[in-house]
This record gives C-alpha cells, sequence and structure tokens, in this order.
C-alpha cells in the first residue's frame, strides 16, 4: 500500500510539474496569463449559482469518470487510466495554482488553496481510494492471475466507500465552496 501511494504521488507531481511549466511557457509566451480567474471573480461577485444545478451539473460529470474509473479497473486498460488521471490532475492543479500566483501574488497562491477546501478532504481519499483499488484489481488481469470471489467483494466494497467519499466532495464543492468562492472573491482579492 505504501509503495502504491508513493507511485500515485510520483505521478500526480510530475503533471503538477507539468502544469507549473505549462502555464509560465503560456505566460512568456503571450505576456499574461488565461484571465480565466477573472470569469470565476466576476461570477462569484455578481450572481448567486444555483446548488441543485451545479450538483447535478458535478454529479454528473463525476459519475461518468466514477463508474468509467471502475469498469476500466476490471481490465488491464485501468493502470493506463490511472496514469492518465494523475497526470490530468496534477498537470490541471499545478497550471490553477500558477495562474492565482501570476495574477494575485502569493495572496492568490494562499487564496487558491483555500479554494480547495472543504471538499478536498473528501475528494483525496476518495480518487486514492478509487485509484488504489483500479491498479490493484489492474494488475490481477494484467498478470493473468485468478480473481476470486473475494477480489470482485472488496472490489465492490472499496468502489462504494471511494463513491461515498467522491459524493460527500461533490456536495461540498456544490453547496460549501461556491460560498468560500464568493468570499474570497468579495472580500480577499
Amino acid at each position: 500500500m505504501k509503495r502504491n501511494v508513493r507511485l500515485l504521488l510520483c505521478w500526480y507531481l510530475s503533471g503538477f510539474i507539468l502544469g507549473i511549466i505549462g502555464a509560465n511557457l503560456l505566460f512568456r509566451e503571450t505576456g499574461y496569463s488565461s484571465g480565466i480567474l477573472a470569469v470565476y471573480g466576476t461570477a462569484a461577485s455578481k450572481e448567486w449559482i444555483d446548488a441543485e444545478a451545479l450538483f447535478s451539473h458535478l454529479l454528473f460529470q463525476r459519475g461518468i469518470y466514477f463508474l468509467s474509473m471502475i469498469f476500466l479497473g476490471l481490465t488491464y486498460i485501468g493502470i493506463f487510466a490511472v496514469v492518465l488521471s494523475l497526470l490530468w490532475f496534477g498537470f490541471l492543479a499545478g497550471n490553477l495554482m500558477t495562474i492565482f500566483l501570476l495574477e494575485y501574488g502569493v495572496k492568490g497562491l494562499v487564496a487558491g488553496s483555500v479554494c480547495f477546501l472543504p471538499q478536498i478532504f473528501f475528494y483525496l481519499p476518495g480518487w486514492l481510494l478509487l485509484f488504489w483499488i483500479v491498479m490493484r484489481m489492474s494488475r490481477k488481469a494484467m498478470g493473468k492471475k485468478r480473481r476470486e470471489r473475494a477480489d470482485y467483494q472488496a472490489y465492490i466494497f472499496f468502489g462504494v466507500g471511494a463513491g461515498i467519499c467522491v459524493l460527500l466532495g461533490i456536495w461540498l464543492e456544490s453547496y460549501v465552496n461556491q460560498n468560500i468562492l464568493i468570499w474570497i472573491f468579495q472580500h480577499w482579492i
């Protein structure tokens, strides 16, 4: 387990570094950052986002991804899907944090970190658990090892646990996080 967590962290940090490099190259090439934070700031300061609609949208998006990862975990492709997912999530986080830093300085870096709260407390264990079980089951498919009933039971049990964590993260992102974002963009930035 410890080896798997280190491996997952290495892939994520590789993507994070690529995200930082990508944002810096964009800034160097164009002379300005993407300006996407201004869009979020304007939306956060002027209007209230419908939490139910956001919850439905996030549930659909993350639900499709979650279920596809569960099904890919039963094949040898699951390991590659986990690696690509970690690289992509790391790239997005590195890019976002660099854009916050370039546009708002150190204050923006702190604000960017706060934007991940409180849903990160559920997303992080949920996604890590999902990636761990997908890698574990995919390794058995890759090695042509026989999967027994206990393997499938553990896969379902931990998959449900990961699903509950992700669901709680979606709920926090749609109902609580928007209040935090509105406060940050109105009072702090």
